[in-house]
């Protein structure tokens, strides 16, 4: 691989830094085909899952440990754009190939082959995107059910700076070492090697991968993910990211303004919480916000939404409100989410 742009960096920092945003809610990232040969394979580049047609790589793909009743286990890959312009169709697109044929890779034939019946995942695809998505992208993905995370609200500037700051010094690192190709998975692997240090569900990262020209300098990698590691713990975006599941093709990704708030309020109250959801909050625009109904100070969770989504949630004048309020209650009367080993359900009322 050539040396990427830095927005291109800034999008592969960005997929491991939700990773271990999401470590603490329930998603355990896979990192060889040891976790599941049936399903894994590994090639020299990293993980590849099988598909009835094809192997398609995984650069971050992980299971998601929430029991759902009735249901295949979820297993899901993340990928992140970060870059100036919105995401279009094309990855849409290949995102819903991608999920269409490696759910379809069980079969009778190919379990008869294994000594023990082959284990069903159902793979789901999480987009998610600095600078949102384009209309076409948008109507596209809620059609096929790809989740399109949208993370140009302020909720989430701080992990945005974080990972474009990031990425400007380890591309500077590389140029200043002559690089002639740039190693990507020796800087994913120092990530994973410093997050599992952070306590991130994380499996312990193999040797790190180099590069025909040598790669990146060891200590110098280590300094910078330990760097990267300690800005998402201590910023407000190191309060983690919640994914909650809503009864509708999309997956919300929550960031609360405080975790001890919100597991304060869990621990009083119960897993079954009563809660008002709106757009936006004073001072601060396009972010969706849920509150408890109970004590509406007591805890935040902001959110975004695509504006396929948001043009029919969002309460607006006129005769338009009440279908706004009612589309709002089909979509999300119950979000359910895991945080650690405890199923929690918000519900919302209009």
């Amino acid at each position: 691989m050539a040396l990427v742009s830095a927005d291109a960096l800034a999008g592969y920092l960005l997929e491991e830094a939700i990773a271990f945003l999401l470590s603490s809610n329930g998603y355990r990232l896979l990192q060889d085909s040891d976790a599941d040969e049936q399903a894994l394979r590994q090639a020299g580049h990293g993980l590849l899952v099988r598909g009835r047609g094809a192997d398609h790589q995984a650069d971050v793909l992980g299971d998601l440990l929430m029991p759902t009743p009735f249901s295949l286990p979820v297993r899901l890959f993340v990928e992140a754009k970060n870059r100036k312009s919105k995401v279009g169709l094309t990855e849409v697109r290949n995102a819903h190939g991608v999920i269409d044929d490696v759910n379809q890779h069980y079969s009778t034939e190919l379990s008869r082959s294994y000594r023990h019946p082959l284990r069903r995942y159902q793979y789901r695809y999480a987009l998610f995107s600095a600078a949102g998505f384009k209309k076409e992208a948008q109507s596209y993905a809620l059609a096929q059910q790809i989740s399109l995370v949208d993370l140009s609200g302020p909720a989430f500037s701080p992990l945005i700076t974080s990972v474009e700051r990031a990425a400007r010094l380890i591309l500077a690192e590389a140029v200043s070492a002559d690089l002639t190709t740039f190693p990507v998975r020796q800087v994913r692997l120092a990530l994973r090697s410093a997050f599992s240090s952070a306590g991130a569900e994380v499996p312990a990262a193999e040797a790190p991968y180099q590069g025909t020209d040598g790669g990146l300098p060891g200590n110098i990698l280590a300094s910078w993910a330990a760097r990267m590691t300690a800005e998402l713990q201590d910023s407000a975006t190191g309060e983690g990211l919640i994914l909650g599941f809503p009864a509708a093709p999309f997956i919300l990704a929550m960031h609360p303004d405080s975790m001890e708030d919100f597991e304060a309020f869990i621990a009083t109250h119960g897993p079954n919480i009563d809660v008002d959801i709106r757009f936006g909050r004073e001072g601060v625009s396009g972010d969706w916000t849920i509150t408890p109904v109970a004590d509406p100070d007591a805890f935040r969770l902001s959110f975004g939404l695509p504006g396929a989504l948001e043009a029919w949630l969002l309460s607006v004048p006129g005769q338009d409100r009440r279908r706004a309020a009612e589309s709002r209650q089909l979509l999300l009367p119950t979000i359910s989410l895991f945080l650690e080993d405890r199923l929690i359900r918000l519900r919302y009322e209009p």
